[in-house]
Protein backbone atom coordinates (compact mmCIF):
# COMPACT_ATOMS: atom_id res chain seq x y z
CA UNK A 1 0.00 0.00 0.00
CA UNK A 2 1.31 3.52 -1.05
CA UNK A 3 2.20 5.63 1.91
CA UNK A 4 0.35 9.26 1.83
CA UNK A 5 1.69 12.04 1.14
CA UNK A 6 1.65 15.01 3.14
CA UNK A 7 2.98 18.75 2.02
CA UNK A 8 3.07 21.74 4.09
CA UNK A 9 2.99 24.86 2.45
CA UNK A 10 5.44 27.59 3.37
CA UNK A 11 5.33 30.72 0.83
CA UNK A 12 3.23 32.24 -2.35
CA UNK A 13 5.23 32.22 -5.39
CA UNK A 14 4.73 34.01 -8.46
CA UNK A 15 2.03 32.63 -10.43
CA UNK A 16 -0.27 32.72 -7.15
CA UNK A 17 0.48 28.98 -5.96
CA UNK A 18 1.72 27.75 -2.82
CA UNK A 19 5.46 26.31 -2.28
CA UNK A 20 6.49 23.42 -0.22
CA UNK A 21 8.55 19.86 -0.24
CA UNK A 22 8.44 16.57 -0.90
CA UNK A 23 10.77 14.39 0.05
CA UNK A 24 13.44 17.18 -0.83
CA UNK A 25 11.33 18.03 -3.96
CA UNK A 26 9.63 21.66 -4.55
CA UNK A 27 6.10 21.08 -4.85
CA UNK A 28 3.74 23.66 -5.86
CA UNK A 29 -0.14 23.56 -4.82
CA UNK A 30 -3.07 26.03 -6.32
CA UNK A 31 -5.14 27.32 -4.09
CA UNK A 32 -3.27 26.88 -0.95
CA UNK A 33 -2.17 29.38 2.26
CA UNK A 34 1.01 28.96 4.05
CA UNK A 35 0.84 27.28 7.05
CA UNK A 36 -1.42 24.69 5.04
CA UNK A 37 -1.12 20.98 5.21
CA UNK A 38 -2.22 19.06 2.62
CA UNK A 39 -2.28 15.51 1.35
CA UNK A 40 -1.58 15.16 -1.81
CA UNK A 41 -3.58 12.79 -4.13
CA UNK A 42 -2.22 13.67 -7.69
CA UNK A 43 0.49 15.21 -9.27
CA UNK A 44 2.60 15.84 -12.19
CA UNK A 45 6.07 15.43 -12.15
CA UNK A 46 8.04 17.58 -13.94
CA UNK A 47 11.34 18.63 -14.45
CA UNK A 48 12.92 19.77 -11.19
CA UNK A 49 9.39 20.25 -9.59
CA UNK A 50 6.21 18.69 -8.50
CA UNK A 51 2.62 20.52 -9.66
CA UNK A 52 0.07 18.83 -7.23
CA UNK A 53 -2.85 18.45 -9.27
CA UNK A 54 -5.71 17.23 -6.41
CA UNK A 55 -5.24 17.21 -2.74
CA UNK A 56 -6.81 17.40 0.29
CA UNK A 57 -6.60 19.89 3.21
CA UNK A 58 -5.42 18.49 6.23
CA UNK A 59 -4.71 21.03 8.43
CA UNK A 60 -5.59 24.22 7.40
CA UNK A 61 -3.55 27.61 7.98
CA UNK A 62 -4.73 30.04 10.68
CA UNK A 63 -4.55 32.38 8.10
CA UNK A 64 -7.25 30.64 5.95
CA UNK A 65 -10.68 32.12 5.47
CA UNK A 66 -13.91 31.16 3.72
CA UNK A 67 -13.98 32.41 0.59
CA UNK A 68 -16.67 34.51 0.25
CA UNK A 69 -17.79 33.67 -3.35
CA UNK A 70 -19.40 30.43 -4.11
CA UNK A 71 -17.89 29.66 -7.45
CA UNK A 72 -14.32 30.15 -5.92
CA UNK A 73 -12.54 26.90 -6.65
CA UNK A 74 -14.61 26.30 -10.11
CA UNK A 75 -14.20 29.53 -11.49
CA UNK A 76 -10.96 30.57 -12.58
CA UNK A 77 -11.22 34.53 -12.19
CA UNK A 78 -10.35 34.52 -8.58
CA UNK A 79 -7.39 32.21 -6.68
CA UNK A 80 -6.49 34.42 -3.72
CA UNK A 81 -10.02 34.16 -2.14
CA UNK A 82 -9.24 31.49 0.85
CA UNK A 83 -6.95 34.09 2.38
CA UNK A 84 -7.86 37.67 3.98
CA UNK A 85 -7.10 40.83 1.68
CA UNK A 86 -4.32 41.84 4.46
CA UNK A 87 -3.03 38.46 3.97
CA UNK A 88 -3.58 38.84 -0.07
CA UNK A 89 -1.34 42.13 0.26
CA UNK A 90 1.78 40.35 2.04
CA UNK A 91 2.04 37.71 -0.40
CA UNK A 92 1.53 39.32 -3.18
CA UNK A 93 4.50 41.62 -1.60
CA UNK A 94 6.87 38.23 -1.42
CA UNK A 95 5.69 37.64 -4.82
CA UNK A 96 7.28 40.95 -5.53
CA UNK A 97 10.09 40.81 -3.50
CA UNK A 98 11.38 37.26 -4.57
CA UNK A 99 11.16 38.28 -8.61
CA UNK A 100 13.19 41.17 -7.89
CA UNK A 101 16.04 39.05 -6.29
CA UNK A 102 15.59 36.48 -8.49
CA UNK A 103 15.20 37.90 -11.86
CA UNK A 104 16.15 40.94 -11.19
CA UNK A 105 19.27 40.19 -8.64
CA UNK A 106 17.92 43.29 -7.22
CA UNK A 107 17.86 42.88 -2.86
CA UNK A 108 15.24 44.32 -1.55
CA UNK A 109 13.48 44.23 1.77
CA UNK A 110 9.60 43.31 2.22
CA UNK A 111 10.44 46.78 4.48
CA UNK A 112 11.11 48.84 1.37
CA UNK A 113 7.97 48.23 -0.22
CA UNK A 114 5.22 50.90 0.97
CA UNK A 115 1.65 48.89 0.38
CA UNK A 116 -1.79 50.39 -0.65
CA UNK A 117 -4.84 48.36 0.25
CA UNK A 118 -8.06 48.33 -1.61
CA UNK A 119 -11.99 47.26 -0.98
CA UNK A 120 -11.74 43.31 -2.26
CA UNK A 121 -15.11 43.35 -3.47
CA UNK A 122 -17.41 45.66 -6.36
CA UNK A 123 -14.01 47.30 -7.63
CA UNK A 124 -13.72 46.14 -11.46
CA UNK A 125 -15.04 48.67 -14.35
CA UNK A 126 -14.69 45.79 -16.81
CA UNK A 127 -15.22 41.97 -17.17
CA UNK A 128 -15.09 39.57 -20.21
CA UNK A 129 -17.85 36.91 -20.02
CA UNK A 130 -17.71 33.27 -22.27
CA UNK A 131 -20.73 32.96 -24.00
CA UNK A 132 -22.52 29.47 -23.50
CA UNK A 133 -25.31 28.46 -25.93
CA UNK A 134 -27.46 25.26 -26.07
CA UNK A 135 -30.30 25.22 -28.13
CA UNK A 136 -32.47 28.15 -26.49
CA UNK A 137 -30.61 28.30 -23.22
CA UNK A 138 -28.47 31.11 -22.73
CA UNK A 139 -25.34 31.44 -19.71
CA UNK A 140 -22.12 33.12 -19.24
CA UNK A 141 -19.65 32.95 -16.90
CA UNK A 142 -15.51 32.60 -16.84
CA UNK A 143 -12.90 29.92 -17.74
CA UNK A 144 -12.69 27.29 -15.08
CA UNK A 145 -8.83 27.46 -13.19
CA UNK A 146 -6.41 25.60 -15.56
CA UNK A 147 -9.16 24.69 -18.93
CA UNK A 148 -10.93 26.18 -21.23
CA UNK A 149 -14.38 24.91 -19.98
CA UNK A 150 -16.16 27.71 -18.82
CA UNK A 151 -17.97 28.22 -15.36
CA UNK A 152 -21.52 29.55 -15.83
CA UNK A 153 -22.04 32.64 -13.34
CA UNK A 154 -25.40 33.93 -12.07
CA UNK A 155 -23.15 37.01 -10.21
CA UNK A 156 -19.72 38.44 -9.75
CA UNK A 157 -18.44 39.70 -6.43
CA UNK A 158 -15.35 41.61 -7.91
CA UNK A 159 -17.58 43.77 -10.12
CA UNK A 160 -18.73 46.60 -9.39
CA UNK A 161 -22.54 46.81 -8.72
CA UNK A 162 -22.80 49.42 -11.76
CA UNK A 163 -21.39 47.30 -14.09
CA UNK A 164 -22.73 44.08 -13.33
CA UNK A 165 -26.41 45.82 -13.44
CA UNK A 166 -25.60 46.69 -16.74
CA UNK A 167 -24.65 43.36 -17.32
CA UNK A 168 -27.72 41.70 -17.02
CA UNK A 169 -29.82 44.32 -19.48
CA UNK A 170 -27.36 42.90 -21.85
CA UNK A 171 -27.70 39.63 -21.02
CA UNK A 172 -31.87 39.82 -21.72
CA UNK A 173 -31.52 41.21 -24.77
CA UNK A 174 -28.94 38.34 -25.67
CA UNK A 175 -30.82 35.58 -23.99
CA UNK A 176 -33.85 36.57 -26.60
CA UNK A 177 -31.61 36.54 -29.50
CA UNK A 178 -30.23 32.69 -29.87
CA UNK A 179 -28.90 33.16 -33.18
CA UNK A 180 -26.68 36.08 -32.06
CA UNK A 181 -25.34 34.07 -28.69
CA UNK A 182 -24.49 31.19 -30.59
CA UNK A 183 -22.37 32.77 -32.94
CA UNK A 184 -20.51 35.24 -30.08
CA UNK A 185 -17.42 33.90 -28.34
CA UNK A 186 -17.07 37.23 -25.71
CA UNK A 187 -18.87 40.11 -24.52
CA UNK A 188 -16.46 42.54 -22.92
CA UNK A 189 -18.16 45.35 -21.19
CA UNK A 190 -15.93 48.58 -19.56
CA UNK A 191 -18.82 50.94 -17.60
CA UNK A 192 -18.13 54.86 -17.83
CA UNK A 193 -19.68 57.60 -16.15
CA UNK A 194 -22.74 58.45 -16.08
CA UNK A 195 -24.22 54.51 -16.47
CA UNK A 196 -22.78 54.75 -19.69
CA UNK A 197 -20.70 51.34 -20.77
CA UNK A 198 -19.03 50.28 -24.02
CA UNK A 199 -19.94 46.78 -25.36
CA UNK A 200 -18.08 44.20 -27.99
CA UNK A 201 -19.47 41.54 -28.72
CA UNK A 202 -16.47 39.07 -29.85
CA UNK A 203 -17.53 36.70 -32.86
CA UNK A 204 -16.48 33.54 -33.49
CA UNK A 205 -15.13 32.92 -36.71
CA UNK A 206 -18.22 32.08 -38.80
CA UNK A 207 -20.80 33.41 -40.94
CA UNK A 208 -22.88 35.45 -41.24
CA UNK A 209 -20.74 38.96 -41.58
CA UNK A 210 -21.52 42.52 -39.85
CA UNK A 211 -24.10 43.17 -41.92
CA UNK A 212 -26.13 40.64 -41.17
CA UNK A 213 -25.48 40.29 -37.42
CA UNK A 214 -25.93 44.29 -37.29
CA UNK A 215 -29.82 43.70 -38.86
CA UNK A 216 -30.31 41.28 -36.56
CA UNK A 217 -29.59 42.71 -33.89
CA UNK A 218 -31.10 46.06 -34.61
CA UNK A 219 -34.08 46.04 -32.39
CA UNK A 220 -32.06 44.92 -29.37
CA UNK A 221 -29.34 47.72 -30.05
CA UNK A 222 -31.57 50.39 -30.26
CA UNK A 223 -33.23 49.18 -26.58
CA UNK A 224 -29.37 49.22 -25.55
CA UNK A 225 -29.10 52.77 -27.02
CA UNK A 226 -31.83 54.44 -24.88
CA UNK A 227 -29.95 53.18 -21.85
CA UNK A 228 -26.91 54.28 -22.65
CA UNK A 229 -24.81 51.36 -23.86
CA UNK A 230 -22.49 51.66 -26.92
CA UNK A 231 -22.46 48.58 -28.75
CA UNK A 232 -19.68 47.15 -31.13
CA UNK A 233 -18.58 43.90 -33.10
CA UNK A 234 -15.44 42.32 -33.19
CA UNK A 235 -14.62 39.90 -35.91
CA UNK A 236 -11.98 37.19 -35.84
CA UNK A 237 -9.73 39.74 -37.45
CA UNK A 238 -9.97 42.54 -35.15
CA UNK A 239 -11.82 44.82 -36.93
CA UNK A 240 -14.53 46.49 -35.16
CA UNK A 241 -18.07 47.31 -36.43
CA UNK A 242 -20.15 50.10 -34.35
CA UNK A 243 -23.75 49.38 -34.17
CA UNK A 244 -25.01 51.80 -31.85
CA UNK A 245 -23.99 54.94 -29.84
CA UNK A 246 -20.65 57.17 -29.94
CA UNK A 247 -18.33 54.13 -29.91
CA UNK A 248 -16.59 55.68 -26.64
CA UNK A 249 -17.75 56.75 -22.69
CA UNK A 250 -16.03 59.11 -20.09
CA UNK A 251 -14.07 57.91 -17.33
CA UNK A 252 -13.88 60.73 -14.51
CA UNK A 253 -10.54 60.50 -12.46
CA UNK A 254 -10.24 63.58 -10.27
CA UNK A 255 -9.27 66.42 -11.94
CA UNK A 256 -9.25 64.83 -15.38
CA UNK A 257 -12.06 63.35 -17.70
CA UNK A 258 -10.82 60.89 -19.85
CA UNK A 259 -12.33 59.58 -23.04
CA UNK A 260 -12.06 55.51 -23.80
CA UNK A 261 -13.12 54.25 -26.56
CA UNK A 262 -14.00 50.25 -28.15
CA UNK A 263 -10.50 48.93 -28.39
CA UNK A 264 -8.45 51.48 -25.64
CA UNK A 265 -6.95 50.27 -22.37
CA UNK A 266 -8.02 51.59 -18.96
CA UNK A 267 -7.16 50.45 -15.87
CA UNK A 268 -10.18 47.98 -14.13
CA UNK A 269 -9.63 49.12 -10.38
CA UNK A 270 -11.74 52.27 -10.23
CA UNK A 271 -11.30 52.91 -6.40
CA UNK A 272 -7.50 52.90 -7.21
CA UNK A 273 -7.89 55.13 -10.04
CA UNK A 274 -6.83 58.04 -8.26
CA UNK A 275 -3.84 56.25 -5.91
CA UNK A 276 -2.27 54.94 -9.01
CA UNK A 277 -2.77 58.43 -10.51
CA UNK A 278 -1.34 60.12 -8.34
CA UNK A 279 2.05 57.59 -6.79
CA UNK A 280 3.12 57.44 -10.39
CA UNK A 281 3.23 61.09 -10.97
CA UNK A 282 3.21 63.29 -7.53
CA UNK A 283 6.28 65.43 -6.81
CA UNK A 284 7.65 65.02 -10.26
CA UNK A 285 8.00 68.60 -12.81
CA UNK A 286 10.75 69.77 -14.88
CA UNK A 287 11.64 70.88 -18.69
CA UNK A 288 10.59 67.68 -20.48
CA UNK A 289 9.09 64.20 -19.93
CA UNK A 290 9.22 61.66 -22.26
CA UNK A 291 6.21 59.05 -21.60
CA UNK A 292 5.95 55.39 -23.45
CA UNK A 293 2.99 53.41 -23.58
CA UNK A 294 0.73 56.41 -22.73
CA UNK A 295 -2.60 54.98 -23.52
CA UNK A 296 -5.43 57.52 -23.59
CA UNK A 297 -3.20 59.53 -21.88
CA UNK A 298 -4.30 58.61 -17.81
CA UNK A 299 -0.15 59.93 -16.49
CA UNK A 300 -0.06 62.06 -19.62
CA UNK A 301 -3.03 64.66 -18.42
CA UNK A 302 -1.84 65.39 -15.22
CA UNK A 303 2.33 65.15 -16.58
CA UNK A 304 1.12 67.79 -18.63
CA UNK A 305 0.72 70.37 -15.88
CA UNK A 306 3.94 69.85 -14.14
CA UNK A 307 6.38 69.91 -17.20
CA UNK A 308 6.88 72.52 -19.72
CA UNK A 309 7.22 69.90 -22.90
CA UNK A 310 5.95 66.73 -23.08
CA UNK A 311 6.48 64.07 -25.40
CA UNK A 312 4.45 60.46 -25.38
CA UNK A 313 4.73 57.59 -27.26
CA UNK A 314 1.54 55.18 -28.31
CA UNK A 315 1.32 52.80 -30.75
CA UNK A 316 -2.87 51.91 -30.61
CA UNK A 317 -4.87 53.73 -33.55
CA UNK A 318 -7.76 53.75 -31.00
CA UNK A 319 -5.85 54.89 -27.93
CA UNK A 320 -4.15 57.98 -30.06
CA UNK A 321 -7.57 59.43 -31.01
CA UNK A 322 -9.04 59.04 -27.89
CA UNK A 323 -5.57 61.07 -26.35
CA UNK A 324 -5.66 63.99 -28.64
CA UNK A 325 -9.45 64.66 -27.51
CA UNK A 326 -8.15 64.43 -23.98
CA UNK A 327 -5.90 66.56 -24.42
CA UNK A 328 -7.44 69.33 -26.66
CA UNK A 329 -10.24 68.90 -23.95
CA UNK A 330 -7.70 69.73 -21.12
CA UNK A 331 -5.77 72.61 -23.19
CA UNK A 332 -2.68 70.55 -23.28
CA UNK A 333 -0.75 71.79 -25.37
CA UNK A 334 2.66 71.75 -24.31
CA UNK A 335 2.10 67.55 -25.49
CA UNK A 336 3.37 65.78 -28.52
CA UNK A 337 2.58 62.70 -29.44
CA UNK A 338 4.70 59.75 -31.98
CA UNK A 339 2.20 57.09 -32.74
CA UNK A 340 5.34 55.39 -33.86
CA UNK A 341 6.79 52.18 -33.06
CA UNK A 342 8.58 52.40 -30.08
CA UNK A 343 11.74 50.81 -31.46
CA UNK A 344 11.84 52.37 -34.75
CA UNK A 345 11.50 55.87 -32.69
CA UNK A 346 14.42 54.78 -31.08
CA UNK A 347 16.67 53.47 -33.97
CA UNK A 348 16.16 56.92 -35.55
CA UNK A 349 18.05 58.69 -32.49
CA UNK A 350 15.05 61.26 -32.44
CA UNK A 351 15.70 60.99 -28.46
CA UNK A 352 18.83 62.19 -27.38
CA UNK A 353 20.84 61.28 -24.20
CA UNK A 354 20.20 64.23 -21.31
CA UNK A 355 17.36 65.34 -23.44
CA UNK A 356 14.55 64.07 -20.70
CA UNK A 357 14.32 64.86 -16.82
CA UNK A 358 11.66 61.84 -16.88
CA UNK A 359 10.99 59.08 -18.41
CA UNK A 360 7.85 57.20 -17.47
CA UNK A 361 7.12 54.05 -18.76
CA UNK A 362 3.58 51.89 -18.74
CA UNK A 363 4.49 48.44 -20.56
CA UNK A 364 2.14 45.61 -21.68
CA UNK A 365 2.47 42.44 -19.31
CA UNK A 366 4.98 41.56 -21.66
CA UNK A 367 7.37 44.15 -20.77
CA UNK A 368 9.81 45.22 -23.02
CA UNK A 369 12.52 43.82 -25.29
CA UNK A 370 16.14 44.18 -23.88
CA UNK A 371 17.35 45.80 -26.46
CA UNK A 372 14.30 48.58 -26.21
CA UNK A 373 15.72 48.59 -22.32
CA UNK A 374 19.07 49.29 -23.28
CA UNK A 375 18.41 52.22 -25.44
CA UNK A 376 16.26 54.03 -23.15
CA UNK A 377 18.07 53.50 -20.16
CA UNK A 378 21.05 54.97 -22.30
CA UNK A 379 18.74 58.43 -22.53
CA UNK A 380 20.16 58.83 -18.99
CA UNK A 381 16.85 60.55 -17.71
CA UNK A 382 17.40 62.12 -14.39
CA UNK A 383 14.27 60.06 -12.71
CA UNK A 384 12.25 57.26 -14.11
CA UNK A 385 9.05 55.93 -12.96
CA UNK A 386 8.31 51.98 -14.30
CA UNK A 387 4.21 50.94 -13.72
CA UNK A 388 4.12 47.41 -13.93
CA UNK A 389 1.45 44.48 -13.79
CA UNK A 390 4.20 41.11 -13.80
CA UNK A 391 6.99 41.15 -10.84
CA UNK A 392 9.02 39.18 -13.53
CA UNK A 393 9.17 41.28 -16.73
CA UNK A 394 9.41 44.06 -14.48
CA UNK A 395 12.38 42.73 -12.37
CA UNK A 396 13.89 41.57 -16.31
CA UNK A 397 13.82 45.08 -17.04
CA UNK A 398 14.28 46.97 -13.59
CA UNK A 399 18.08 45.08 -14.24
CA UNK A 400 19.10 46.94 -16.88
CA UNK A 401 18.44 50.09 -15.57
CA UNK A 402 20.10 49.50 -12.33
CA UNK A 403 22.88 48.29 -14.08
CA UNK A 404 22.97 51.33 -16.58
CA UNK A 405 23.79 53.04 -12.94
CA UNK A 406 20.17 54.03 -11.72
CA UNK A 407 18.98 53.72 -8.04
CA UNK A 408 15.67 52.44 -6.39
CA UNK A 409 13.97 55.45 -4.58
CA UNK A 410 10.70 53.91 -4.10
CA UNK A 411 8.88 51.12 -4.13
CA UNK A 412 4.96 50.94 -4.46
CA UNK A 413 2.54 47.87 -4.54
CA UNK A 414 -0.77 48.88 -5.54
CA UNK A 415 -3.36 46.22 -5.08
CA UNK A 416 -5.43 46.82 -7.98
CA UNK A 417 -6.57 43.13 -8.46
CA UNK A 418 -8.13 42.03 -5.04
CA UNK A 419 -8.72 38.36 -4.83
CA UNK A 420 -6.23 36.91 -7.53
CA UNK A 421 -2.79 37.26 -7.42
CA UNK A 422 -1.60 39.99 -9.87
CA UNK A 423 -0.41 42.87 -8.55
CA UNK A 424 0.66 46.50 -9.77
CA UNK A 425 3.51 48.23 -9.28
CA UNK A 426 5.65 51.31 -9.43
CA UNK A 427 8.80 51.85 -9.09
CA UNK A 428 10.58 55.51 -8.80
CA UNK A 429 14.65 55.21 -9.76
CA UNK A 430 16.84 58.28 -9.93
CA UNK A 431 20.47 58.57 -11.99
CA UNK A 432 23.25 57.71 -9.45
Amino acid sequence: MQRPIFVDIQRIVPGGRGMGLVDGKIAFAPLSVPGDQLEVLSWSDRKGYLDILKSRLVCPSPERVSPPCGYFGSCGGCDFQQMSGRRQLTAKRDILVDALRRVGKIQVEASQIQLHACETTAYRNRLQLKLLQAGREFSWGFYKIGSHEVCAVDSCLVASKALWKQQEILREQLAALPQIASRTDEVEVFSGDDQECLVTLALRDVSPGFDEMGSQLQSATEFLASHGFHVSLLDSGGQYRRLCGKGFVWKTVGAFRYRVSHGAFFQVNDPMLPVLQTTATQNLSGAKALELFCGVGFFTLPLSRSFERLEVVEGNAAAVADLEENLRSHQAESCRISDRDLSDALRTGRYRPGQFDLLLIDPPRTGLPKAVVEAIARLNCRDVVYVSCDPATLARDLKVFVACKYELVTLDLLDLFPHTHHLETIVRLRKA
